[in-house]
């Protein structure tokens, strides 16, 4: 009896485990893809506004050797206060150099181009995710392993709030007239 007892407790206990590894195993993943995807999307922001300062410089070279002070001292400005502040400026009419207006409007772009992927990918992660785990859920309940299924629950509760959040910073979805 001892030992069919011992041999519950020991396959109660490893089928246990292994649905947290399973969890453990979803969650890794997760966040794994999850930093891969903020990891690209700060390289893109990253690009954007080396190109932005290159771009700065480059007009400072071709505005002195056209002679326009005027043009230069403006650059000169903007380049000092975006080493300084390492932001594009915001403010549209702040800026007097027309090509410095086109660089941030594009760098604006791409800054925001880059936000809007890592939003739409984070959310079909999250996705993803989710349906893994209801997956598991499934499984465990129909394994009769409830409390593991609980806990994978918990998560999935987590999960859910992130998922809400993400889809709240997609764009809208175009309208079919």
């Amino acid at each position: 009896m001892r030992v069919r007892v011992g041999c519950l407790v020991f396959f109660v206990l490893a089928t246990c485990c292994q649905a947290q590894t399973n969890l453990a195993a979803l969650k890794t993943n997760f966040e794994s893809a999850s930093s891969n995807l903020e990891t690209a999307c700060e390289t893109q922001k990253s690009e954007a506004m080396t190109a932005y300062g290159k771009a700065l410089g480059a007009f400072l070279v071709s505005l002195q050797q056209k002679g326009d002070l005027d043009g230069y001292l403006a650059v000169v400005k903007e380049k000092k206060r975006f080493d300084d502040e390492k932001k594009v400026v915001e403010n549209e009419s702040d800026i007097t150099n027309g090509d410095v207006l086109l660089a941030s409007r594009r760098c604006r772009a791409s800054l925001a181009k880059a936000e809007q992927f890592k939003n739409a990918r984070s959310a079909a992660l999250l996705k993803a995710y989710v349906a893994q785990l209801d997956a598991l859920i499934k499984q465990l309940v129909m394994q009769d392993k409830i409390e593991p299924a609980k806990a994978v629950r918990e998560e999935l509760d987590k999960v859910a709030f992130m998922l809400a959040d993400a889809e709240s910073k997609l764009p809208p979805p175009p309208v079919v007239a």
